[in-house]
């Protein structure tokens, strides 16, 4: 009974790990995205703002006429500026499409509630059967019951996101009380 007992507490490792990793990646998707998401609106709304403002001012003083600027002049520079901003705009919104950091927190916030939701159950596992050879435990209906574990420990994987080396690095250190706001996780991706 021994085996068992030790093969379920592997279970339970690999499991918790996996459930760190997958919340550290979801937060650090979601982080981003608001972060994306806010400065691709926040560009947009300037870009859109400044357009209307300045072909409003033009319009109405009668001066749409973007010739005679010089290279040291101010105004060549905010009209690069203003293009650059134009440009990247854009840009970003088409990188938040791309990225899908939102979608992918909710997959790494999925994977992580089903991963806790396995340990849940080893740990039942294990308190139903203690790790000694006594004579009533039943060894055939433990090895099915950490059989039926061991297969949804596969569905929940077969569904979850992948987790990069980074993921599970900040997964362990958090595991061996770590700190999960060091500089390492705030700088590193973490899909």
């Amino acid at each position: 009974m021994k085996d068992i007992c030790d093969q379920a507490k592997q279970y339970r490792k690999d499991v918790e790990i996996k459930a760190n990793a997958h919340e550290a990646s979801s937060e650090w998707h979601r982080r981003r995205g608001v972060w994306l998401g806010g400065a691709a609106t926040v560009l947009s709304a300037v870009v859109g703002t400044s357009i209307f403002v300045t072909l409003t001012t033009q319009l109405n003083e009668g001066k749409l006429n973007l010739s005679g600027f010089g290279l040291g002049d101010w105004k060549f520079w905010a009209l690069g500026a203003f293009g650059f901003v134009l440009v990247l705009s854009p840009v970003l919104t088409g990188m938040q499409a791309y990225l899908k950091h939102p979608e992918q927190a909710a997959t790494h916030k999925a994977s992580y509630v089903g991963y806790c939701r396995l340990q849940q159950r080893i740990d039942l596992f294990l308190l139903r059967y203690p790790d000694n050879d006594s004579a009533n435990t039943d060894r055939m209906r433990a090895l099915e019951q950490l059989d039926a574990i061991s297969r949804d420990i596969e569905k929940v994987a077969a569904n979850s996101i992948t987790l990069t080396r980074t993921a599970y690095a900040s997964a362990a250190r958090k595991l061996s009380g770590g700190n999960r706001s060091d500089p390492l996780w705030e700088k590193q991706h973490i899909a």
